[in-house]
């Protein structure tokens, strides 16, 4: 596999990771905001660390100041893994 490859399927991944984080980040921080409140319009989303690193991972790797056996480990990490729901 080439490198170019490796860093492309390396990004997919760490994209749908970071979606998945996303969404279940959102709809837990949406589903106790509502516990409280009556009203959404004053809602917001607050990242977490582990999101953020996975976001930041992403640029990293297609600037190759990360590697792609670097970027993959993000993902196994226990914290990464509990909130993507694996």
């Amino acid at each position: 596999m080439t490198k170019e490859n490796q860093i492309k399927q390396v990004y997919n991944a760490l994209k749908v990771a970071g979606e998945k984080i996303g969404y279940h980040n959102y709809l837990l921080q949406l589903t106790e905001y509502k516990k409280t409140h009556k009203s959404v319009k004053n809602f917001r989303f607050t990242v977490t660390p582990e999101h953020k690193e996975i976001v930041e991972a992403m640029g990293k790797v297609l600037n190759e100041t990360m590697t792609p056996e670097d970027a993959m480990a993000l993902l196994w990490q226990y914290d990464t893994m509990k909130q993507r729901g694996v």
